[in-house]
């Protein structure tokens, strides 16, 4: 604690800066949070967890800037106390929203499901190049809603696997039809002698 001896003018006023730069700060990564969760409802995870990531730091700034003023020894100076008050309500506020992103986990949370669809993507890739084309679609479909960031890629997996569908359906249908001509010609080869034999007799 910081004993009460006379207060220099200049000593108050590094103890006000330090309550406006704290101040300052704390509302500066409140903004930052609430539009890192906006940015979280919107699956823009990239972007979600850099702003957390900075909320955090600036909090944690905050917290450094007010512990000073907060821990002021001032019981005899009137505006002394209302400075240390002040300071102290904010610094629980930084205290509070530290505690918050230590709970709440943001940017590991972010960056997992970053890594999950990132690897759905990987997995869809691998279904596609193996011909499984029914989990390519399903799994790019999944990294697409997932990590809208992936949505090009994604979209080409899936297009590639519903061509390759396409072009398989394609091929089959051909074989079938060759078949199928296969059998009439062995057919009109087998049985047509004996049925114009029958015919004529």
């Amino acid at each position: 604690m910081i004993d009460e001896t006379p207060v220099q003018l200049d000593q108050i006023e590094i103890w006000q800066h330090a309550l406006e730069e704290g101040r300052s700060l704390i509302a500066e990564a409140a903004d930052l949070q609430a539009m890192a969760k906006q940015d979280q409802l919107l699956r823009h995870w990239t972007e979600a967890a850099e702003k957390f990531r900075q909320a955090l730091s600036i909090y944690d700034a905050a917290h450094t800037c007010l512990s000073i003023p907060a821990a002021i020894d001032a019981n005899s100076y009137r505006a002394l106390r209302a400075l240390r008050d002040e300071s102290n309500e904010l610094l629980k506020q930084a205290r509070d929203a530290l505690a918050e992103h230590e709970r709440a986990r943001w940017v590991e949370m972010c960056e997992r499901n970053i890594i999950v669809a990132l690897e759905m993507q990987q997995q869809a890739q691998s279904a596609l190049y193996e011909g499984n084309l029914d989990a390519a679609r399903a799994l790019a479909s999944q990294a697409r809603e997932m990590h809208p960031a992936l949505r090009e890629e994604a979209e080409r997996t899936m297009r590639a696997a519903i061509e390759r569908a396409g072009e398989k359906g394609g091929l089959i249908s051909a074989v079938v039809i060759i078949l199928v001509v296969a059998v009439l010609m062995g057919l009109i080869v087998g049985v047509g002698p004996q049925v114009w034999q029958w015919i004529a007799g």
